[in-house]
């Protein structure tokens, strides 16, 4: 029974990133190196997938094994870490935006309350300026893009789709009834620096700082009426933000 309720779990999970049948099918006979009958055996469940094809697929597709054993066991809360492609996005990170969005709007009621604690500026505060936008996703694909190619703030594509879920989760977290911030001290001081050191190596120039620092002082005066009023003007919901300190010596 146990082991079926396993299976079960490792199905749901390549069917939220695959939801499409003829492609999951493909994409797991080139995988696994099976005939498309067995992988379809597999998913009507007639056949088990074994360990090895577990792992394997558990890497390609980054799920969590431990995590689904956990949510196969009674009175066991699990987590599971996996950042989302923004650049090169595929299916499976269009999936686990849309889970995060369901989950939002599933605890959308007054009641409810959502707390964060963070040492970068919360999205849903900073997501009305493209040039913040743009310099939080540069920052994710200087750390996390394994590409040889170099690419200069300007020349970031941003996906249309990504931003798309990015309007909608944040449309969503504004509507929960109330959201608590705790904000590193420091958060902005590590903004600077990260913009100091992409303008030091050449991959920002002179103008675009200027139009980010612009646009940082705006989102400085957002977080201020946001302190002042509680309440996320959009929505008239309470959203108070707890701790905050801003100093900075650095000059761009």
């Amino acid at each position: 029974m146990k082991n079926n309720l396993f299976q079960k779990q490792i199905l749901e999970e390549l069917n939220a990133r695959l939801p499409h049948k003829s492609q999951l099918v493909n994409r797991l006979s080139s995988l696994l190196t099976i005939e498309r009958e067995a992988v379809y055996r597999r998913l009507r469940g007639e056949v088990p997938f074994t360990f090895q094809e577990i792992v394997t697929m558990a890497k390609e597709f980054s799920f969590s094994i431990d995590g689904i054993v956990d949510n196969t066991t009674e009175n066991v809360s699990s987590f599971r870490l996996k950042h989302v492609e923004f650049t090169d996005s595929e299916d499976e990170d269009f999936a686990l935006m849309e889970k995060l969005i369901h989950f939002l709007n599933f605890i959308n009621n007054p009641s409810s309350e959502c707390g964060e604690a963070t040492n970068s500026i919360p999205q849903d505060l900073y997501i009305n300026y493209d040039s913040v936008t743009r310099l939080y996703l540069f920052k994710w694909l200087y750390l996390y893009n394994d590409s040889p190619k170099v690419t200069r703030y300007k020349d970031l594509i941003l996906n249309k789709k990504i931003i798309e879920y990015h309007t909608v989760t944040v449309a969503a977290t504004k509507k929960i009834g109330q959201t608590r911030y705790i904000l590193d001290m420091d958060l902005f001081r590590y903004l600077i620096k990260d913009l100091i050191y992409f303008r030091n190596i050449g991959l920002i120039d002179r103008e675009e700082v200027r139009i980010i620092q612009e646009d940082l002082l705006k989102l400085l005066g957002d977080m201020e009426e946001l302190c002042l009023t509680g309440v996320y003007k959009e929505t008239g919901n309470q959203s108070p933000v707890l701790y905050f300190k801003y100093q900075s010596e650095y000059q761009l």
